[in-house]
C-alpha cells in the first residue's frame, strides 16, 4: 500500500489539488466519465464557498476596529450620564441652599 506524503499544514490549496488529482485518476479509470465531471463541478462549488467564507472573514476582521470604537463611545456615554446625574444632584443642593434666608435660617 502506497503512503501519500503529508502536505504542509496551512496550505489547503495544495491538499485540494492532491485530492482532485487522485480522484480524477481513480474516476478516469471508471466507466462513467460523468462522475469525474460532477466531481469537478463539486470542487468548483466548494472553492466558491471557500471564497465567500474568506470574504466574510475579511469583512468581519474589518469590523473589529469599529466595534471597539462603538464600545469606547458607549463607555464614554455612560461616564457622561453619571457626571450629568451628579451635576443634577449638586444643582438641586445649590437651589436648596439659595432658597434659604441670607443669614442661613430657613
Amino acid at each position: 500500500m502506497n503512503k501519500i506524503a503529508p502536505s504542509f499544514p496551512g496550505h489547503p490549496e495544495h491538499l485540494m489539488a492532491e485530492l482532485i488529482e487522485l480522484l480524477i485518476k481513480v474516476l478516469d479509470s471508471h466507466k462513467d466519465k460523468d462522475v469525474a465531471t460532477n466531481l469537478q463541478v463539486l470542487v468548483a462549488e466548494i472553492s466558491g464557498i471557500r471564497l465567500i467564507m474568506d470574504r466574510h472573514a475579511t469583512a468581519m476582521e474589518e469590523l473589529l476596529p469599529r466595534t471597539r470604537t462603538v464600545e469606547r463611545l458607549s463607555d464614554q456615554q455612560h461616564e457622561l450620564m453619571a457626571l450629568m446625574e451628579q451635576m443634577a444632584v449638586n444643582l438641586s443642593w445649590i437651589r436648596g441652599q439659595l432658597d434659604g434666608d441670607v443669614d442661613g435660617s430657613t
